[in-house]
């Protein structure tokens, strides 16, 4: 199963073996360098996941895509709001023949931001994304946010401007210019709604999950519709608080387990739930 290396390890410290594969400073390509909270490099990891939110500028995004690269990763999650998308596109343009890669060895994720919710701004964010990242298609393209940027919740507008949204993908899915599209923070209402008026089904709901998240009636339903959710934040988030690696109950259940990493119970957990984390 796939696991994420996402923007909360980055940002508090859990890379630190990563930062140093980045900077030179240890061999990322021999397995006897990594402690065991690293993903091995094997066929299972092959399309392990590359978070890439708040990580912004050359500085970071080509040491970044270089390490992962070379460390087996092999899918990167990006954003329109994450502002990095031009970065991203140069890095891997610059990166893949250096480790004999083509474009469709690699995975691509881009979302669409709050504020071009609605048909045209929709078709033109994707071509933007597209532009940016210097690839003739995307793998996944996700609507980020049900709502729409300036609109209150209560405002029925984002409810048009977004099914005005998924109209637009679902014709630039056909036209093979994004392979697969999805959702990001929908809820149940959210996607019972969207899956009532769709001709094509939302093939990924990307939603925060985790021990202190469980999120069970929205999993639930996105398994009727054999659509499993793709959990984000499955570390919790230090934003609202509920980060969940210093647990105390979780790093009980590693010790208890026999393992010096609290990562290592996420990763079983994800094996458990059959969802990529």
């Amino acid at each position: 199963m796939p696991y994420e290396f996402g923007c909360n390890q980055y940002l508090h410290g859990l890379d630190e073996r990563m930062s140093k594969a980045i900077h030179g400073v240890e061999d990322v390509a021999s397995p006897a360098s990594r402690d065991d909270w690293w993903v091995s490099i094997t066929e299972e990891s092959r399309h392990a996941l590359v978070g890439t939110y708040k990580i912004r500028g050359k500085d970071l995004i080509f040491p970044l895509i270089k390490a992962a690269l070379q460390s087996g990763y092999r899918s990167f999650d990006t954003a329109a709001v994450y502002r990095n998308e031009c970065e991203i596109g140069e890095a891997l343009r610059h990166y893949l023949p250096e480790f004999n890669l083509k474009r469709e060895d690699i995975f691509i994720t881009s979302k669409l931001s709050p504020r071009d919710q609605g048909s045209e701004r929709c078709q033109q964010a994707v071509d933007n994304s597209l532009t940016s990242l210097q690839v003739d298609y995307l793998d996944l393209f996700l609507i980020h946010w049900p709502g729409c940027q300036k609109l209150k919740p209560s405002d029925p507008a984002n409810r048009e401007l977004r099914s005005q949204s998924w109209a637009t993908l679902e014709k630039i899915y056909e036209a093979g210019k994004v392979r697969a599209i999805g959702v990001s923070n929908y809820t149940l209402s959210h996607l019972t709604h969207l899956i009532g008026q769709s001709s094509v089904i939302p093939h990924v709901n990307q939603v925060e999950y985790h021990p202190h998240y469980p999120q069970e009636e929205l999993k639930l339903y996105c398994e009727s519709q054999e659509k499993p959710p793709a959990p984000r934040s499955s570390c919790g988030q230090c934003s609202h608080k509920v980060f969940c690696l210093p647990s105390s109950s979780i790093a009980a259940l590693g010790y208890s387990a026999g393992d010096r990493c609290a990562t290592k119970v996420y990763k079983s957990r994800s094996h458990q739930t059959e969802y990529s984390t």
